[in-house]
């Protein structure tokens, strides 16, 4: 009877803890979803965009994701995890006419800036801050800009072994299950299965065979040493008048794209400030320093560009010519003309040596700029960043939107120089035959690109009613972060 009773109970407490779910571990077939070798696999595709997780994060309320209070209580050392960085602006409310102000970090410490507000109504809230806290925003701020509130929520997709789909009422979500170095399982991410279904959202990786990349490269070099020799670049370092403005390849086009959906504002004001080490994180990472192996091909004017001002009043171009008066009384001569005031052209120190040195009647030049027209290193090899998209017939198609050199350094592959063909293309028209060439040889390479990666069909895994106790206990899954 006893016996009866206690099994009874058992599964009453199954019943009532019972959802429908999809255990999707790392093994069998489903194990390519864990690949992590595979830039086009599941986790695979969350490394190499690891900075649109933010964006997820936030339009999932924080769902999903921990702050410290929760790791702490769950016994995780925070330090295992990803963390992701918020800021917020501080905003003061007037008591009286409730008008809104944002307070700004002044060159004074905190303490020195408190007691010079403390009898300013406005800012009668701010002293209600702890002032631990306090003293942390100020730290965390930059001088004369808005004081923020910096929060940061850790998770994690490296080292994902099983994944859970859960059903909800009106949503289905994916919740990514990694293991601590202790062995046990924890929840690391959650995300709504619709977030990962669009893949204009995402950008996938492709490794151009040897050949292929060799030629890319030497193209690219071939347009870049082009331009550097061309009449225009010539004329511009020289400082000749009708070529004041000189971009070379790399300086227009050496910079990553990033899909639409990266662009993110989010309607509650807060700031994602991005993930710790992001650049480090995907199959292909970014050098924030450059190594001792690189060598930049610089080119440098022999004088500086004519400095000129736009008279709103005149709708002319005004220039500032060197008169017989000394430097201080030209320049406070010159503060005193809006347009001169409105163009913030601070450097006087550099105004000041052009002033010594040049003849009466010369014209103010900015000083000489330095371009690097090109790269040399380690050798490289060559991949794509591209999406999948469909063409005028409504079949999938890869457009690739970044060509990527990379050298391989102690097993990791670095960036070394990147040409956003996304940008070039529209370019093509104003620069001509100089890019067509590799914008060519891109387009024949693009076509053999898989437009149907299947990263994302685990989502579509039917879900049954399965006990979250049973799946806590075969996992030894942390308490979970799941909503009832």
């Amino acid at each position: 009877m006893r016996l009866t009773l206690l099994i009874l109970l058992a599964l009453h407490s199954d019943l009532l803890t019972a959802q429908k779910f999809a255990l999707i571990e790392n093994k069998g077939e489903n194990a390519a979803y864990f690949d992590y070798s595979n830039p086009n696999s599941f986790v695979g595709v969350l490394m190499n965009n690891i900075d649109y997780i933010p964006n997820l994060v936030d339009q999932n309320g924080y769902e999903g994701v921990y702050d410290d209070f929760m790791l702490t209580q769950l016994g995780v050392c925070s330090e295992q995890m990803l963390s992701l960085t918020t800021s917020e602006r501080i905003s003061l409310h007037e008591p009286q006419t409730n008008e809104e102000i944002i307070c700004i970090k002044t060159t004074q410490s905190l303490d020195a800036f408190l007691d010079s507000v403390k009898d300013i109504p406005i800012y009668q809230d701010l002293l209600l801050f702890d002032k631990q806290s306090l003293q942390l925003y100020w730290d965390n701020s930059c001088e004369n800009c808005a004081l923020r509130i910096f929060s940061k929520f850790y998770f994690d997709i490296r080292n994902t072994d099983a994944l859970l789909i859960e059903d909800r009422e009106n949503e289905r979500w994916i919740h990514l299950i990694g293991q601590l170095k202790d062995g046990r399982h924890l929840i690391t991410l959650s995300l709504r299965a619709e977030q990962l279904k669009d893949n204009d959202c995402f950008r996938f990786l492709h490794f151009v065979n040897a050949d292929a990349g060799t030629a890319l490269h030497k193209e690219l070099k071939k347009q870049a040493l082009y331009q550097s020799e061309s009449e225009i670049c010539r004329a511009w370092l020289q400082g000749k008048s009708e070529y004041y403005y000189f971009s070379t390849v790399l300086t227009t086009f050496d910079q990553i794209n990033e899909p639409y959906c990266w662009n993110y504002t989010t309607s509650s004001g807060v700031q994602l400030v991005g993930v710790t080490n992001s650049e480090s994180i995907g199959h292909l990472q970014q050098t924030i320093e450059q190594d001792s192996l690189t060598t930049e091909l610089q080119l440098e004017q022999q004088r500086g560009d004519l400095f000129y001002l736009y008279s709103i009043e005149t709708e002319d171009t005004v220039y500032i010519v060197k008169t017989n008066t000394d430097f201080a009384t030209a320049y406070q001569n010159y503060t005193q003309y809006p347009d001169f005031t409105n163009y913030l052209y601070s450097d006087s120190t550099w105004l000041d040596s052009w002033w010594q040195t040049a003849h009466l009647g010369d014209t103010l030049r900015g000083m000489p700029q330095v371009v690097t027209y090109w790269k040399e290193g380690p050798p490289v090899q060559a991949a794509f960043y591209y999406k999948i998209g469909t063409d005028l017939y409504n079949v999938p198609k890869a457009y690739v939107t970044d060509l990527l050199f990379y050298t391989i350094q102690d097993t990791q592959k670095e960036i070394f120089l990147s040409y956003n063909y996304q940008m070039a293309r529209d370019y093509e028209e104003f620069s001509g035959a100089m890019l067509k060439t590799i914008n060519q040889d891109i387009e024949r390479l693009e076509k053999y690109l898989n437009p149907e990666i299947t990263w994302n069909s685990v989502t579509e895994q039917p879900t049954k009613k399965m006990s979250l106790n049973r799946i806590q206990k075969n996992l030894q899954l942390i308490h979970p972060i799941l909503q009832y």
